[in-house]
């Protein structure tokens, strides 16, 4: 995959900037202040529609007349395509050869990887950070991964609702939309597990060539997907379901006096060890940066 021409407009400090990219690798260099981080960000926002400094793209925008726009062609073994983005400050457009484009269908055509220190929080960061990470992954591979998450994420919402709908103490009747809302929840989450576990594991059988060439010899590094409830991590990923729908009944006081679901999904976490050791907690600065490369 090469990305052979780049064009930024209105984007933070470049204003109608295009460049044609070589084969290889390219450098960019320059003084502060003239542009190098935000041509990156356009490319990362090509490829991915999304920033990787801000999570809003109105703070990308500092010119008054018109909308973002960055665009580029790419080139790879399945041909050429053209990528557009365009934000105006209150919608995003995809365009793909010119035509309009949902996000499922528009990702996947530039690949890109950033090493940022924002990234660094995969490792140093909450459990959240780390569920991005493998989200991320799966999305690169499957577009449609999205759906998946935000599905989940608007039955997590509507469960969270009705449990401080009932409150503290809710019995009979009251619960029987609750077990309806379970049976759908589980059966979301089963999907997220299920493909967070296959990627977690293909990911961790591709470590090794990239760890040895970081770390020391003898050193090995190492991940294990931590579903939520834990003991999930043991069963058959097929058996996710039930024992997801277990965990939602043995946590049901639990859950109405919080007012929010305690397992699934949404707990998720990745550990990362270096010779048995957990990165996360007791990991040096040099030994995190370095697992994230390879992690990447």
């Amino acid at each position: 995959m090469w990305l052979k021409r780049i064009e930024a407009d209105r984007l933070r400090n470049l204003k109608a900037v295009a460049l044609d990219l070589p084969e290889g690798m390219t450098v960019v260099a320059g003084r502060n202040g003239q542009g190098k981080s935000s041509l990156l960000e356009a490319i990362y926002l090509l490829g991915t529609s999304r920033s990787f400094r801000t999570r809003t793209l109105a703070e990308l925008t500092c010119w008054d007349d018109g909308p973002l726009r960055v665009a580029g062609r790419v080139e790879a073994a399945s041909g050429t395509t053209d990528l557009t983005v365009i934000h105006d400050g209150v919608e995003r457009s995809l365009l793909l050869d010119r035509l309009p484009k949902e996000l499922d269908t528009y990702l996947g055509r530039l690949d890109v990887v950033d090493l940022t220190a924002e990234r660094e929080q995969v490792l140093r960061g909450a459990p959240d950070e780390r569920r991005r990470f493998l989200d991320r992954g799966l999305v690169g591979l499957q577009p449609s991964h999205l759906h998946v998450i935000a599905e989940y994420r608007r039955l997590v919402g509507q469960r969270n609702a009705l449990l401080r709908r009932l409150g503290p103490g809710a019995v009979g009747s009251r619960l029987a939309e609750l077990d309806a809302w379970d049976e759908r929840l589980a059966e979301s989450a089963s999907r997220i597990h299920i493909e967070r576990r296959k990627y977690a594991l293909s990911l961790a059988a591709r470590l090794g060539e990239a760890g040895r060439a970081l770390f020391r010899d003898g050193e090995e590094l190492l991940v294990h997907y931590q579903p939520s409830p834990r003991r999930a991590g043991e069963d058959d990923p097929a058996r996710f379901g039930p024992r997801f729908l277990e965990a939602l009944e043995a946590g049901r006081d639990r859950d109405l006096g919080l007012g929010f679901t305690h397992s699934g999904p949404h707990r998720d976490d990745l550990v990362v060890e270096l010779d048995g050791v957990d990165l996360r907690k007791f990991g040096s600065a040099g030994q995190q940066r370095a697992a994230l490369v390879v992690l990447k």
